[in-house]
This record gives structure tokens, sequence and C-alpha cells, in this order.
């Protein structure tokens, strides 16, 4: 880690940036598969946030944290997937927010008077992969980001939500509509003749935007009445404090993404071992893709609704207002569903290739 107390420079071919560091095992799973598939020679470097476990999953990688005190100087800015461009917004998580600086108010002094102006990118192209643009509470921060985003050299979008998004303020034709980033990495995923466990996994997550955080009372509720409770696990992909107070509340055992005593490829495997997955978090939809288990998405936001659309053969939604007749009919029909292979003429690597050929050499 670089120590924020010092102005240094440094080279690289590659610095890719995203919300890596936060023990999210969906933007971690976006970094691990990205290194996975950029070339060894090339001198890479990551920026993402303050953690302690990122060795574990870029070994060898220089790693900045977005408050360093540091210049870099790169062949080529890469955005790397995820839903990094959006724009949330509710009374209750303003008021929230409030309620934080004045709990902490040396917090808030600190922020408004640090002269320390972060990590600085000087860059010769830009590129954003797999990204998700949207949704946008403000009209005008939606218009500020989409043209910052037509100016980089090449802009990759994860879904046709994206597109449509970000198409109505730059040219159509310079966005290019693929998959998301562990989708096309998914034959790195992939485990032949995993032998399923026959049961649920259900994976929730923390949500202060309106009222779709209803989702995670209903979900308990429903295991609560499930007459197989056993068959029931309940998984997080962060550290949702609002999910672990109320499982703890109702005495519901769960499990959690832990980076420093989990691999991604030894969670994933935990995944893929399930033969229902029920999901708010949109990498649990993407990885019940990925290992062809029939899959519900949770329509808490409208990325969920979009996966759900784009696969329409492998991923069911339980819509608002979360009906329990509904989840019900899903889970009994879910063993129809069978995972059909997207027509994609992209991969991960050949997309990474392309980027290093064409700009790093």
């Amino acid at each position: 880690m670089v120590s924020n107390t010092l102005k240094i420079e440094k080279e690289y071919d590659i610095v890719i940036k995203g919300a890596y560091g936060a023990a999210n095992f969906g933007d971690d799973a976006l970094l691990y598969s990205l290194l996975s598939n950029i070339s060894k020679d090339k001198n890479v470097a990551v920026v993402g946030k303050k953690n302690n476990y990122i060795q574990n999953i870029a070994p060898h990688i220089d790693f900045y944290t977005y408050n360093d005190n540091v210049k870099l100087k790169t062949k080529v800015l890469l955005w790397g997937g995820g839903t990094q461009f959006y724009d949330f917004f509710s009374l209750k998580f303003f008021f929230k927010k409030l309620l934080s600086v004045f709990n902490n108010p040396n917090i808030a002094l600190k922020k408004i008077s640090k002269r320390n102006p972060g990590v600085s990118i000087q860059f010769n192209k830009e590129v954003y992969l797999s990204i998700g643009f949207g949704p946008f509470f403000s009209r005008k921060k939606e218009q500020t980001l989409a043209k910052k985003l037509g100016l980089a050299n090449k802009i990759f979008v994860r879904d046709p939500l994206s597109y449509t998004n970000l198409s109505k303020y730059i040219d159509k034709d310079s966005i290019i509509v693929t998959e998301d980033i562990c989708l096309l990495d998914k034959n790195n995923y992939v485990i032949p003749n995993i032998k399923r466990n026959g049961r649920i996994c259900i994976i929730v997550r923390d949500w202060n935007y309106d009222s779709s955080s209803i989702h995670i009372d209903k979900a308990i509720r429903f295991y609560q009445d499930f007459e197989e409770q056993s068959k029931i696990d309940f998984i997080l992909f962060a550290q949702d404090k609002q999910c672990i107070k109320k499982f703890e509340e109702n005495n519901i055992p769960y499990m959690q993404w832990d980076p420093l005593n989990f691999s991604i490829m030894e969670f994933s495997k935990l995944i893929a071992e399930y033969s229902l997955i029920i999901s708010s978090r949109y990498h649990g939809v993407i990885f019940g893709i990925i290992h062809s288990i029939p899959t519900i998405a949770i329509e808490i936001e409208p990325k969920l609704k979009q996966v759900h659309q784009d696969y329409l053969s492998q991923v069911s939604l339980w819509e608002k207002p979360y009906e329990f007749n509904l989840l019900s009919h899903l889970i009994a029909t879910s063993n129809i569903l069978q995972a059909e292979p997207k027509d994609n003429t992209y991969s991960l690597k050949t997309i990474l290739k392309s980027i290093e050929e064409e700009f790093c050499e």
C-alpha cells in the first residue's frame, strides 16, 4: 500500500479503476477476472478503496487507494466494469447521511478541510469496459457523466439498458454492448461435473434508497414459513449491516463473503453447488447464470429487471411488492428453466487483447 504522505510518480501500461477493496464479492470478482486475462508482461496498477486483503486477489499488482497522494502515468486508464455511474437518491438515504455527519463531526470536518487531492492519473487512452450506466435521479448529472464518457477512446456497456441510457447523449455507434465482465470470463469459473446440493441460496443486500428494502423482511418471512428451512441458506456478498441485524434478531444463520478466508474461486464454487438461487445482488444472478443454475432475481432496482430480460431462459423475476405466492410459483417452476448460451462474439480475453494491441504497444 502506498503512503498518502508522499508525492511520487510511477508509469504503467494499464491502470484499472473500480469499486474494488470494499469486501464486495461482485466487485472483487470483476477485478479477479480482469487481472486473470491481462497479459502477464503488462505493468498494471489498480485504484480502489482502502482495505487489508487486496493482495490475496491481486498479488504482485500495485494497489493505490483513491486518497493516496500519488501521481500515476499510464498508457490506458481502464474503468473496470460494475455499476460505477449512477445517481440514486431518497429522503431516507439523505437523512441517514445527515445523521452520520451529526454523530461524527470530526470525520466531516476532515473531509471538508482535506488538502490531499488524492490519486492523480495521467493517461494516453481511456476505456470503459462492460460498465453499467444508470439509473439517475438527476438528469443533469446523467448528461454530465454521459458527455465525460463520450470522450473515451472505447466504451463497452454490459447491457442494453445502459446502452439506451448512454446513447441519449453520445453517438450510439461509439458504444459496444457486451456482457458483465464475469460473464465474459465465464469459462474461467465453470466447474465440470459439479454436484448440486438440492439447496436454495437466498442472497439479499442492504438497500437504503426506497421501499425495496422490504425485500429483506419478505425473504426472512418466506424462510420462516418454509416447510424445510434446513434447505435454505442465506448468503451475503458484502458487509450488509442491516441484513446481519435482521438475521441475528430472528436467529437465522448466514454466510458472508470474507476475502481474508475465501478466494474468489472458492466462493464461486460454493455458489455453484446450489440448485436454485434467489438474489437481490446483481452478481448473485450473474454467478447463477455462469454456473447454469435456475435463478430468481429480486427486483430492487432496474438492473435486476434488466438481467431477467436479457436471460429469460434462466432468470425469472420476483417483482415488487414481493408477493409470497409469486415466489412460491417461481420456485415450483424453476426446474424447467434451462440455461442457454447467449450468442456473443466477445470474450474478456479477446477484448483485453485488442485493447493491449491498440493502445499498449
